[in-house]
């Protein structure tokens, strides 16, 4: 790839600071940037490592593209400005990936809240099954399809994907009774299962250790950062 044409995707490192880390939401770029099938260079970066032009123009926060030059942050928009560049095969479709995803946003916040507390709080645990029904309620009423929007694979896959590998990881080694509940959430089992064995998720995914070694920092068992 010519200088010109160079794209780079900034993300957070894993335990050994060089391999790629457990980022959910760099994990939801990089699906995208496989579909698309483009040449992309990936840097981890650790939290001690950040260049100075990440700190100040974006907080340090990760992930970031950078493609010929133009620096774009948020892994949505970055995954937006993707699409809109390399439009095959597309992955927006009049709006609906978004509808999708604000529907689906409370599942993320509710597994933190769970995995953060060292020991289970059935509250938190009671609003995460509640996330859960909504994403298995959401999926029966979808378009008849594989995927969120039916037949075709969007955003709104890419970015929900990485966010239940995180679940089924995360319960199954925390709190393995609550992982055992989602048996109520048959259609959501499917999806997941479907998704887990979908080419663009096999070549981006991370050992599932590394998740844990996230996750524990978050629970303050190790140093580290968590980078959005």
């Amino acid at each position: 790839m010519e200088d010109d044409e160079k794209m780079e995707l900034f993300i957070k490192a894993g335990p050994d600071k060089k391999s790629i880390g457990d980022c959910p939401f760099a994990h939801y770029v990089r699906m995208v940037i496989a579909l698309k099938g483009v040449d992309c260079e990936v840097i981890p970066l650790p939290p001690d490592d950040k260049p100075d032009w990440l700190i100040e123009d974006f907080e340090g926060k990760m992930p970031v593209l950078d493609h010929k030059g133009m620096r774009t942050g948020e892994s949505n928009a970055i995954a937006v400005t993707l699409d809109e560049t390399f439009p095959d095969p597309p992955l927006r479709f009049h709006g609906k990936e978004e509808t999708a995803m604000k529907a689906l946003s409370g599942l993320f916040p509710a597994l933190a809240k769970v995995i953060k507390n060292p020991s289970l709080d059935f509250n938190s645990e009671k609003a995460l099954l509640g996330q859960l029904s909504v994403a298995n309620s959401y999926l029966i009423g979808k378009p008849k399809g594989d995927y969120i929007l039916g037949e075709h694979i969007s955003l709104a896959d890419c970015s929900l994907t990485p966010k239940l590998y995180h679940l089924d990881v995360t319960l199954s080694h925390y709190y393995p009774d609550t992982r055992k509940k989602m048996d109520q959430f048959p259609q959501l089992k499917t999806y997941m299962a479907k998704m887990f064995e979908s080419d663009a998720f096999k070549k981006t995914k991370y050992p599932p250790e590394t998740l844990i070694w996230g996750w524990d920092t978050a629970r303050g068992k190790t140093t580290g950062s968590c980078s959005i």
